[in-house]
């Protein structure tokens, strides 16, 4: 994992070497994109990231969680979600994460976000389970939005792929984990067994003792 703030760089994007997927020649860099709560951050996060970077659909992976997500309240704040969330992804190859979302003031939407990050030199994929893509046309000026950036369905068990109304959108589907565990049962678990769960990385657990959260007190 390189230092956050990078990535809005597209000379660095662009350079010899071209990510995980070789060199690139004159196609555009693709940058996946990948935002969310991660409240907490868990093996699932990760594997999204490495699905699209195995499926050769990204050649780097911005992971970006939100500061102040509009369709959900999280448990913890933001500047501890995003500490878990570096930690999270410390060692992963081609995965970047940025605090933009953090840093920006009012409601986090994906719209500003990838307005914030578009460039004609870069091929923005937003990076999304397949139980978010029936959620699309909920999402803050979708239609400005598929404009901008296309999407990578990752496929989670028990969720169907299938298309929403929503003009232009553009998408792929990428093999996916068999892992269900979602951020939400994972904080459900932790206060009734005091226990790491199988899906949370090590660092993250650390962390999550040591500040208190989700219930757990540090010895």
């Amino acid at each position: 994992m390189r230092a956050s703030g990078a990535v809005h760089d597209p000379a660095r994007a662009s350079r010899a070497g071209g990510g995980a997927n070789g060199g690139q020649g004159d196609r555009k860099p693709r940058l996946g994109l990948l935002g969310g709560t991660f409240d907490p951050p868990h093996n699932a996060h990760l594997q999204m990231a490495r699905s699209a970077l195995a499926a050769g659909l990204v050649d780097e992976v911005v992971v970006i969680p939100a500061g102040d997500p509009w369709q959900k309240i999280p448990d913890t704040p933001a500047a501890d979600r995003l500490a878990m969330t570096r930690l999270a992804f410390h060692d992963e190859p081609y995965c970047i994460v940025d605090d933009l979302e953090v840093r920006r003031q009012g409601p986090t939407y994906a719209f500003d976000t990838v307005a914030t990050m578009h460039s004609p030199h870069l091929q923005l994929r937003y990076i999304i389970g397949s139980d978010t893509l029936a959620l699309l046309p909920t999402w803050h000026r979708i239609e400005e939005l598929v404009r901008m950036c296309s999407f990578l369905v990752v496929e989670r068990p028990g969720a169907f792929v299938i298309a929403p109304d929503v003009d232009g959108l553009r998408f792929e589907v990428v093999p996916g984990s068999e892992s269900a565990d979602a951020s939400t049962s994972i904080r459900e678990q932790i206060p009734r067994t005091r226990q790491r769960p199988a899906e949370v990385p090590l660092t993250v657990w650390e962390y999550i003792v040591t500040h208190g959260l989700y219930g757990v007190r540090h010895a």
